[in-house]
């Protein structure tokens, strides 16, 4: 739910997964670090875009964490 990884240096993760029919669109990838990739693949974190650049995460446990870079302090 946080990370300082530039997204530039991050893999491209598909929201809605492609193999549940997510389109591979800038409407459904989102840059992930390749930690938090694998949380969300293999250790039943989920997370849906909530805004632009805004995104609620899931935690196994049902802890919601809201990351929102549009209002990130710089």
């Amino acid at each position: 739910p946080h990370c300082t990884r530039p997204s530039r240096s991050c893999d491209a993760d598909h929201i809605i997964d492609y193999d549940q029919s997510g389109p591979t669109c800038s409407c459904n990838l989102a840059p992930l670090c390749r930690h938090h990739h694998r949380l969300k693949t293999h250790g039943s974190w989920s997370y849906e875009r909530v805004g632009p650049r805004a995104f609620l995460w899931r935690s196994p446990r049902g802890h919601y964490y809201l990351r929102d870079d549009d209002h990130r302090d710089t």
